[in-house]
């Protein structure tokens, strides 16, 4: 299905690229983005863009669901158009369609489709509006809310390596307190006092799990602890809350080994550990506000003793060197010879007092030298203090960053038996994708069993910039020094080697039939930015040529240009697959030249599609005011669809069924004959544009009447 406007002219429109600049880099991974129209900003086209670089994960989200036996197929859909399920579509066309959540494309499929999508596509990037539009609006976060939506539509057994179990247990008798909760996704809510001491990842963990026994720095029989069971093989966690620190370190191995339901009481002890730190923090910050503050008992206002002793010393001082100055001015005024009154200065003139400035620069004196002493005091008294906190946050950091976190630090008293995690990839900001991607092993590396290679990507996508979309190379140090001048609230995904190993799970058939089709769609796109950039050079020289002799000329530029942009080439493609044995794609000519001829004698044929389009915008049925002559239609069969581009001339355009595109192949690629699987606009948090109308009308399918067969 191939639209008439031209990729130039859609590229304006929507704001993407040119295909040329939409393809994607050998070696590089396919991403998906939100597009810039959206109303609300999200971060779940990274979160399925790593997820699909863990072999595990992606198995896992393609088996979520019933496989479909056919997936559909629309041009749009890599920018965020939905494909609807052909009775949906059978009734939007005869205007019977009561519009529900049965009529949204189905979730599972969605994933589905979007996992094909990242696995053999040739575009550098895709859409994820139509899965965020699956997603229930709550007032949690659209990352957290797909993996409540993913747990309650997939059998817990399928998603099982995506989820771990939290249990509530009593401090002191590790006894149960509350049901165990099987989680995928764990959000940081943290306040600020309690970000203020969170320095790592696993102090972040610390809060969530100990939260009781850090919050009170102390133990008492009636609190509680959470240990994790049961533990997946992959693990989503997101920094939130109120005001994140502005860095947080965030380790590329994690070891959960602290926090397993048969570590309890080493957990117990980390915790009294960390509550005795704690209340020595507290009396050492007491013992300091003590030291340096004063609160005045009239106002209740604070006032810092440092700054209070230095003020005072300087009010003094400069009494004292005031009276000692009035002294050798007055000695200097009694001089009689003028001259050396005049030349004289006031340093080198003995100072002389009278008995009452004598005794009050006496007691200023006193006053500084006190107060000097003082100060003095209170800066020795703080430094002690100080390096006594820092003592006590080196321990904090030893208990709370370091114990049990290491399986080969020296003193263990019995081996770690959790699993590894390594970090896989970090959402940032919108459209900001942090994927560690693992090299595939060649046959040289299996020769010598080489350790595996990790490479982190930077996929952004920045519209308006002349190459919107980017993947970059970038060392894991590059990573955690830009992500958080990128953001406050990373979203991190780690896995463990067991995920990192799996092998993929071949794609199904309808899947791949899926993948090929789009591929097809971008080769068409492609070829048609090909066509006409060497089409313009000639067509300044060219000669004009009237609409009625246009349609029969498919030598000519214009049509050659329709033409070959509605069927593509033959071109093969390791991603799209081999169709060179496509009857759409190849020819002499004559199949261009019969179905221009088939057109001329069929007519404009038009079918209700802008009331469809008008039906998907706004969710109701209303009749329209326009009519249209509608052909019988043939199922099974390619259609042909004639529009009036903006210059008047008839332009030809030509859509083919994806999954049928071979009419001697079996049953399963004719499964879906007769019915008209193309989708329409989607309706999900899109405001209407008179644009979209004109894109859903280009977009229908359109079949050949049974007379033409």
């Amino acid at each position: 299905m191939v639209t008439t406007a031209t990729a130039s002219s859609q590229a304006v429109v929507d704001g993407d690229p040119p295909p040329s600049a939409r393809k994607r880099e050998d070696g590089a991974p396919a991403f998906l983005i939100q597009k810039p129209n959206a109303r609300n900003s999200q971060r779940l086209g990274s979160v399925l863009t790593i997820l699909h670089e863990i072999p595990l994960a992606r198995n896992v989200l393609l088996q979520a669901g019933k496989p479909a036996a056919s997936y559909g197929h629309n041009s749009e859909w890599w920018k965020g158009q939905p494909i609807y399920a052909p009775h949906v579509l059978a009734a939007m066309q005869q205007g019977e369609l009561q519009w529900s959540e049965d009529s949204k494309p189905d979730f599972h499929e969605e994933i589905h489709r979007l996992m094909a999508f990242l696995d053999l596509t040739e575009r550098s990037y895709g859409s994820v509006e139509t899965m965020a539009d699956l997603v229930p609006k709550t007032n949690f976060s659209p990352e957290r809310q797909f993996y409540d939506t993913l747990d309650e539509k997939t059998d817990a057994e399928i998603l099982k390596p995506m989820t771990h179990v939290a249990c509530p247990l009593s401090l002191q008798t590790f006894e149960p307190t509350q049901e165990p909760t099987r989680f995928a996704f764990l959000n940081f809510e943290l306040t600020k006092s309690q970000y203020e001491q969170t320095r790592t990842l696993y102090d972040a963990w610390n809060w969530v799990v100990w939260q009781e026994s850090l919050t009170w720095a102390e133990l008492q029989p009636n609190m509680g602890m959470v240990v994790l069971d049961d533990m997946g093989e992959i693990m989503t966690v997101n920094i939130d809350g109120e005001d994140p620190p502005e860095k947080l370190e965030i380790p590329e191995v994690w070891y959960p080994e602290r926090y397993l339901a048969n570590r309890k009481e080493e957990a117990r002890v980390l915790q009294e550990h960390l509550a005795w730190i704690s209340r020595a923090l507290y009396e050492a910050r007491s013992k300091e506000f003590e030291l340096t503050k004063w609160i005045d008992p009239k106002t209740d206002k604070i006032h810092d003793k440092e700054e209070m002793l230095e003020k005072t010393i300087k009010e003094y001082k400069s009494h004292v060197e005031y009276l000692d100055g009035l002294g050798r001015f007055r000695e200097l005024q009694n001089l009689e010879n003028e001259d050396e009154k005049q030349y004289t200065r006031l340093e080198d003139v003995p100072c002389v007092k009278t008995e009452a400035e004598e005794a009050l620069a006496k007691s200023s004196q006193q006053v500084v030298d006190r107060f000097v002493w003082e100060l003095s005091q209170l800066r020795e008294t703080k430094k002690r203090l100080d390096w006594e906190r820092e003592r006590l946050l080196e321990r904090q950091q030893l208990v709370s960053s370091s114990l049990l976190t290491d399986p080969n630090k020296p003193g263990l008293t019995k081996p770690f038996t959790c699993k590894k995690y390594l970090l896989r990839g970090i959402a940032t900001s919108q459209n900001v994708t942090y994927v560690c991607k693992r090299a595939e092993p060649t046959l040289i590396d299996f020769a010598e069993t080489s350790a595996p290679v990790d490479q982190w990507w930077r996929l952004s996508y920045e519209p308006g910039s002349a190459t919107p979309a980017k993947a970059e190379k970038c060392s894991f140090e590059q990573v955690t020094e830009k992500m958080f001048w990128e953001t406050k609230g990373p979203l991190l995904v780690y896995a463990t080697e067991d995920a990192i190993n799996t092998p993929a799970s071949p794609l199904s058939d309808a899947l791949q039939r899926f993948a090929r089709a789009e591929n097809k769609n971008f080769k068409q796109e492609l070829n048609q930015e090909s066509i006409e950039e060497s089409a313009q050079p000639r067509n300044t020289n060219m000669s004009p040529i009237s609409p009625s002799k246009r349609k029969y000329r498919s030598g000519s530029v214009d049509s050659m240009a329709t033409n070959r942009a509605s069927l593509g080439n033959s071109d093969t493609n390791s991603r799209a697959g081999d169709f060179d044995n496509d009857p759409f794609i190849d020819g002499d000519g004559t199949m261009e030249l019969e179905m221009a001829d088939m057109a001329s004698r069929q007519g404009a044929t038009e079918k209700s599609s802008a009331s469809l389009a008008e039906f998907v915008h706004s969710g109701e049925l209303h009749d329209t005011a326009r009519t249209r002559n509608t052909n019988p239609t043939s199922p099974g069969q390619y259609g042909l669809s004639v529009s009036t581009p903006p210059n008047g001339a008839d332009d030809v355009s030509r859509t083919v069924t994806p999954d049928i595109e071979d009419q001697t192949k079996g049953p399963e690629m004719q499964e879906r004959a007769g019915s008209p699987f193309m989708a329409r606009h989607s309706i999900y948090g899109m405001a209407h544009d008179a644009r979209d109308e004109q894109k859903t009308i280009k977009m229908m399918e359109m079949e050949i009447p049974d007379e033409h067969q």
